[in-house]
């Protein structure tokens, strides 16, 4: 018994870790181009508009994320930001994207 109250434990604390807020810095993009290695551009944002979903691509090892609630940084689509947000499995749910300009 004893043992299960601590797995449960332990299980609870890995879900909560895994939502809290995390940055990263990648591309918002739209998933057909994300597959493509094309990130950057207005041509992103005609993509979202005619019903591609918006997802994120890491800078660091280029794995795509779905964005779940994309009307919050919809605006920043073909661009480079710095995005904060919680992740589960796959998905990012974003609180906040800021532009990055590399020069």
């Amino acid at each position: 018994m004893k043992r299960n109250v601590i797995r449960v434990f332990a299980w609870a604390v890995l879900s909560c870790a895994t939502m809290l807020a995390t940055e990263w810095t990648g591309w918002l993009t739209d998933q057909k181009c994300a597959t493509s290695g094309s990130f950057i551009g207005d041509q992103h944002k005609r993509c979202v508009s005619s019903g591609q979903a918006v997802v994120f691509v890491n800078e660091s090892d280029k794995k795509v994320y779905r964005v779940e609630n994309a009307e919050k940084v919809k605006d920043m689509v073909g661009q480079k930001v710095k995005l904060s947000g919680s992740q589960q499995g796959d998905a990012i749910r974003a609180e906040m994207a800021t532009r990055i300009d590399d020069d």
